[in-house]
C-alpha cells in the first residue's frame, strides 16, 4: 500500500513538473491560432490561421529565417569537423594535455554566454573582421564545439579500443579501421551533437547580439525587436513553428538512439 502511494505521489510530482515546464509553451501554440489583434490577449476570439498567413508573407521574417538556418547549418558543419577529431584524439591518447583540454571543454559550457558575446565582440573588432553572417557562424561554432567534444567523447568511452588494435593487427589501415569500426559506433553521438548544435545556434540570442551586424539578423533577434517595437500575434505563430522544429529535432535524436540500442542488443 505504501509503495503504491509513493509511486502515485512520484508520478504526480513528475506530471506537475512537466506541466510547469510545458504549459506556457502550449499556451503560445494555442494562441497562435487566436483571431485577435494583440499578442498579449488572453481572450479567445475564435480559431484562425490569419497570423500564419501574415507570417509567411512577411519578407523580413523570411530573411531572418534564412539567416538563422544558414548559420545553424554552418555551425553544425564546423562543430563536427573540429569537435570529432578532438574527441577522438582525447580518447586515443590519455595524456595530461588531453585531460586538460577535456576539462576545458566542460569549463566552456559553464561559462555564461554574455562572456562569450563580449569576447567575440572584442576579438572581431580587434581583427577588424566584418560583422555579419560569418562572424555569427564562427561565434556559434566556437560555442557549440565543446558540446560536440563532450558528447562524442562520452560515446567513445563505451568503445573498446582493442577492437581497433585487432583490426590493425589483421592488416587494416588506420583509416579503414576508423571508418569500418569506430565511426559506426559513434554515429548516434555525432547525430545527437549535430542536432544539439543546430538547436543551440537556431535560438541563440546573447552571443548573436554581440557578434552580428546589419545583415546578420537572425530569427531570435527579429522576435526580440518585434516584441520591443511593435508586438504582433505573428510572434506567437513564429514561436510555435520554432517549438515544432525543436521538438522534431529531439524526436529524431530519440529515434536514432532507440534504433542504435536495438541494433546493439541484436
Amino acid at each position: 500500500m505504501a509503495v503504491n502511494v509513493k509511486r502515485t505521489v512520484g508520478k504526480g510530482y513528475v506530471w506537475l513538473i512537466l506541466l510547469f515546464f510545458y504549459f506556457p509553451i502550449a499556451m503560445v501554440v494555442i494562441y497562435s491560432f487566436n483571431n485577435t489583434t494583440s499578442p498579449n490577449s488572453a481572450v479567445w476570439y475564435g480559431l484562425s490561421l490569419r497570423w500564419y498567413k501574415a507570417l509567411f508573407s512577411n519578407a523580413q521574417i523570411g530573411l531572418a529565417v534564412r539567416n538563422s538556418f544558414l548559420i545553424a547549418v554552418i555551425t553544425v558543419i564546423l562543430s563536427l569537423l573540429l569537435g570529432i577529431p578532438a574527441a577522438i584524439s582525447m580518447w586515443e591518447r590519455d595524456s595530461k594535455i588531453n585531460r586538460f583540454l577535456e576539462n576545458m571543454s566542460y569549463l566552456s559550457i559553464l561559462l555564461p554566454e554574455i562572456i562569450y558575446g563580449i569576447a567575440f565582440l572584442t576579438w572581431f573588432s580587434f581583427l577588424k573582421f566584418p560583422f555579419g553572417l560569418y562572424s555569427v557562424s564562427i561565434a556559434h561554432s566556437t560555442f557549440c564545439i565543446p558540446y560536440t567534444i563532450i558528447m562524442v567523447r562520452a560515446r567513445l568511452s563505451t568503445v573498446d579500443i582493442l577492437t581497433i588494435e585487432a583490426a590493425r593487427t589483421l592488416g587494416a589501415s588506420k583509416a579503414r579501421a576508423f571508418c569500418d569500426i569506430l565511426i559506426p559506433d559513434i554515429v548516434p553521438a555525432i547525430v545527437s551533437s549535430a542536432l544539439l548544435s543546430f538547436v543551440l545556434s537556431l535560438d541563440n540570442v546573447i552571443i548573436t547580439t554581440f557578434s552580428s551586424g546589419a545583415d546578420g539578423t537572425t530569427l531570435p533577434l527579429k522576435i526580440y525587436s518585434m516584441l520591443r517595437l511593435k508586438p504582433s500575434p505573428v510572434i506567437n505563430s513564429l514561436c510555435a513553428l520554432m517549438t515544432l522544429v525543436t521538438f522534431l529535432s529531439v524526436a529524431l535524436r530519440y529515434l536514432i538512439d532507440s534504433r542504435s540500442k536495438k541494433n546493439k542488443a541484436q
